[in-house]
């Protein structure tokens, strides 16, 4: 009876039902003796049916043998109590099982309804974390507004939408490549301070857009970002941008371009083939005007050259029929080949110091060259009938 056995040490797992089972007892001969001998020092078991006691018996052993405690009439008591409490617990848990397990499934279906509106809670679009993966064109919306939890706009993500207004809150900082190209209904966009860079292709296409708006903070209009934007007449660049990459308004509606300060580079083909393109300002922080920058501008009237600029590219006016007044700024260093090509009767006021530089470099068309006008066989700058003026240094004007 007072064999002892390694205590566990966990009290819930000694009252566990798989331990009281797993212990049976060894002295059946002594079993009627525990019974008589128990039931006077513990008068609640005189009620108790004999087979209850038989059960009781097991228990009690089993707990007196794991915990190596003697059996006395406290430690059935003790047990006593804890089964009735137990019976009780287990009758009142059963009852309310069917009350809970009603309650759970309504408290699990309205939490599964409310994660469903949580995970897609604007059908119109695709997101995934904070990216806006793509828009669902099925919608047929013409005005969209992208949420205010959007941080990137991913690439190609309005790809051949309908929309015609796109509402971009300041929460987004990206807008990927090609991300409303080819929305030929899109007519007016915003970009705010927080996008820094307009990514390649991202407007081009975009045969509607009447006008777009660059908040202060824009840095980088991309590759041909504007491309075929044929109804763009009117573009804020920011003061906050540094570069316009190659072809960025290439064959766009502009009508006048005003290149602001703190940029430093033209890239070539730029404004190339803006057939509506009158007037353009380019400003002194600009120390490079690219290939082609202006070419194929056919309707260019009035070129404004501010100080600080040091290189005009090859091509870089060619085609500007319409083009009869410029005057180059001493800071310019070098005028490429076919600069001014094919601008007939135009007047050009050139600094002293290009003299000797275009005396060395083909600077005017060879009328009597037995090649026609052609790039490689025929690299002039200006067209020979145009009127040259050399003067000393002084500061430009804009015209």
């Amino acid at each position: 009876m007072e064999e002892n056995i390694k205590a566990v040490r966990s009290r819930d797992y000694v009252r566990s039902y798989e331990m009281k089972v797993a212990i049976m007892t060894e002295l059946e001969g002594e079993r009627d003796y525990f019974l008589m001998d128990q039931i006077a020092l513990a008068p609640e078991v005189k009620e108790v049916q004999r087979r209850e006691l038989e059960l009781l018996y097991l228990k009690i052993k089993q707990i007196a043998q794991v915990t190596g405690k003697h059996i006395d009439s406290r430690l059935i008591e003790s047990i006593i109590m804890q089964t009735n409490f137990t019976k009780k617990r287990k009758r009142k848990k059963s009852a309310g099982n069917r009350n809970d397990t009603s309650s759970m499934e309504k408290v699990d279906s309205a939490m599964t309804q409310k994660t469903k509106v949580k995970e897609n809670p604007h059908p119109e679009f695709v997101i995934e974390g904070t990216t806006l993966v793509r828009y669902n064109n099925e919608e047929q919306l013409t005005e969209v507004t992208i949420p205010h939890e959007i941080t990137d706009i991913a690439k190609e993500a309005f790809l051949n939408a309908d929309i015609t207004k796109v509402n971009i809150p300041a929460t987004v900082k990206s807008i990927g490549a090609g991300a409303f190209r080819n929305c030929a209904n899109l007519s007016e966009i915003k970009i705010p301070g927080s996008v820094k860079r307009i990514e390649d292709y991202t407007f081009s296409g975009c045969k509607s857009l009447r006008i777009a708006f660059l908040v202060y903070g824009v840095e980088y209009i991309g590759k041909y970002a504007f491309m075929e934007a044929t109804s763009l007449k009117m573009i804020n660049l920011s003061k906050s941008l540094k570069m316009i990459d190659e072809g960025a308004f290439y064959g766009a509606g502009l009508v006048k371009a005003v290149i602001p300060k703190n940029m430093t580079l033209i890239e070539e083909q730029a404004f190339r083939k803006c057939p509506n393109l009158k007037s353009v300002v380019v400003s002194g922080s600009v120390k490079q005007i690219g290939e082609k920058a202006f070419a194929d501008c056919h309707n260019l009237m009035k070129v404004a050259l501010e100080d600080g600029i040091r290189v005009i590219g090859k091509s870089c006016f060619r085609n500007c029929s319409r083009l009869k007044i410029l005057n180059v700024p001493d800071t310019v260093m070098e005028i490429g080949k076919m600069a001014f090509a094919h601008d007939e009767n135009m007047a050009v006021s050139l600094p002293k110091s290009l003299e000797n530089f275009l005396d060395t470099s083909w600077g005017f068309e060879d009328r009597d060259s037995e090649y026609p006008h052609d790039f490689y066989k025929d690299p002039y700058i200006f067209e020979k009938n145009c009127m040259i003026i050399f003067r000393e240094k002084q500061d430009c004007q804009s015209q």
